[in-house]
């Protein structure tokens, strides 16, 4: 507080208790604990694709998609006619295309996974060959 006789501050020699301190010496940041956290830092940073990652952005997209059909099927409410094989069924159009999507995903599926075990299969075989010629190589040595 300054006096009006002096214009000096008093408390001006006193420090701070709410100053931020002075960054620390360049020196000080030469400790092993500093040099393993600058190493840890630039090896995350040089990370590009994780499967966690992967996993959390797909959670994301998957939890957006799902409030949009969400929001798509409570805007579509009128009920429409569907004739199916065995008879006829009346159901909201947002709910019959919520139907309609799990189908085309249920099929997907099934033609992806005969793809991959037939890949599979087909990596199996391969595997089985290469393994049969290394043991020939060694037995004419």
């Amino acid at each position: 507080m300054t006096t009006p006789e002096s214009g000096r501050d008093p408390n001006a020699d006193r420090p701070d208790p709410h100053a931020v301190p002075p960054p620390a010496p360049v020196d000080d940041l030469n400790t092993p604990e500093h040099r393993a956290l600058a190493d840890a830092r630039s090896t995350v940073s040089g990370i590009e694709h994780t499967a966690s990652r992967a996993t959390y952005f797909g959670w994301i997209v998957g939890v957006v998609v799902t409030i949009l059909l969400l929001v798509f099927i409570l805007r579509n409410q009128d009920s429409q006619k569907i004739d199916l094989v065995f008879g006829q069924i009346n159901l909201p159009v947002g709910v019959s295309l919520l139907i309609a999507a799990i189908a085309g995903a249920i099929i997907t599926l099934a033609i992806t996974s005969a793809r991959i075990m037939q890949l599979r299969r087909a990596l199996r075989q391969i595997d089985k060959t290469g393994r049969a010629a290394g043991s020939r190589r060694k037995k004419k040595r």
